[in-house]
């Protein structure tokens, strides 16, 4: 439900089609070599907890109100603390290849 809410309300469809490795893949189909993943979760969740705990009165009052749809941050936010599980932080670097001796890339 989380997901769909913030994929809703947040125009981040990528949440419900993005599991491990979709964007490497993407990159990889693209033509980009050296694709690398780095998972920073474990760096984020300290501050997702303070987040969270700043956000636990004004969440759930939102929730009371239905007012989800105009306070997505706050509500996955709130929301992404209990549902750690099904999330990652990652950051994805990759190069575009080189063509020829002359250091051009790929266009």
């Amino acid at each position: 439900k989380l997901m769909k809410e913030v994929s809703e309300y947040g125009a981040m469809p990528t949440w419900q089609r993005a599991k491990r490795g979709y964007y490497k893949q993407l990159l990889e189909e693209a033509g980009f070599v050296d694709v690398q993943e780095r998972d920073y979760s474990e760096h984020v969740r300290p501050i997702l907890r303070l987040f969270w705990l700043l956000s636990a009165i004004p969440y759930y009052f939102i929730v009371l109100f239905h007012l989800e749809k105009y306070f997505v941050n706050a509500i996955g936010g709130a929301r992404g603390y209990y549902a750690q599980k099904y999330w990652r932080y990652v950051a994805i670097s990759a190069k575009k290849p080189i063509i020829g001796g002359d250091n051009s890339t790929k266009s």
